[in-house]
């Protein structure tokens, strides 16, 4: 009973033919840890008769969809169950990371980074608040990982209040496009891949309004060698200038 796209989604969509007209459709409640599924012809997750605005509204989401050819009833429960796992295993596994440092304000649960460090929200600094008042406020990035489902709230009840502070860290490094592509090769990338960075980077200049700026973690995950280099080539945030 799953839904991880592993086994049993494997094992039925390699033998569904792809001329099929009709999919089968999980749906998970994020709320009530219920899953349900149905038959439709409609391609691709949208409102339809299967599911409307208001199984939206009741905290209902398109989780999976595959064709129907073939599929036994046995190998649906069984993705209906793995959605259900999923979901439970993404927000335990995020309770014992944080142990005791989650923010969870207006039911949304966010992580707080240091600043000039967490891309979250663009980078803009907030400030948390915390509804136990022996703990001092932070000044930091945040990054929200969603709204806490209902099935975990008891557990999880807001605990903070955000304040933006309307900006960002003004002393982010500037790299440029060039000294990012030296960098990048000289840790051990090949040329193709460090260009395909950069192709990256283009495209997200399509998007987002703060897409010059990259988080250093992300870059030095990148490096194959010569790591000791890592806090020099990539501090912080960089902005890459074209």
């Amino acid at each position: 009973m799953n839904l991880t796209t592993s086994a049993t989604s494997a094992r039925v969509l390699a033998r569904v033919p792809q001329q099929s007209r009709f999919f089968v459709e999980i749906h998970r409640n994020d709320n009530t840890l219920e899953a349900r599924h149905c038959l439709t012809d409609t391609s691709g997750f949208c409102f339809h008769d299967g599911f409307t605005e208001a199984d939206w509204e009741a905290g209902w989401r398109q989780v999976v969809a595959f064709s129907a050819d073939g599929v036994t009833e046995a190998e649906i429960e069984a993705e209906k169950a793995a959605a259900i796992q999923r979901n439970r295993t993404f927000w335990l596994d995020l309770m014992e990371r944080q142990k005791g440092l989650s923010i969870v304000a207006n039911g949304w649960h966010y992580a707080a980074h240091e600043l000039g460090i967490g891309m979250g929200f663009y980078g803009e600094a907030f400030r948390v608040d915390w509804i136990d008042t022996s703990r001092p406020p932070l000044v930091c990035n945040l990054s929200t990982q969603g709204e806490v489902p209902g099935w975990l709230r008891p557990q999880c009840p807001d605990n903070a209040t955000i304040t933006n502070l309307d900006y960002m860290l003004k002393d982010r490094p500037v790299i440029s496009r060039n000294r990012i592509r030296r960098h990048l090769i000289a840790s051990g990338l090949r040329p193709a891949e460090a260009g395909e960075f950069l192709r990256q980077h283009d495209e997200r200049l399509r998007y987002s309004r703060e897409s010059h700026y990259w988080p250093s973690y992300l870059l030095r995950d990148l490096m194959k060698r010569r790591k000791r280099h890592a806090a020099q080539w990539f501090p912080k945030d960089i902005y890459i200038a074209d």
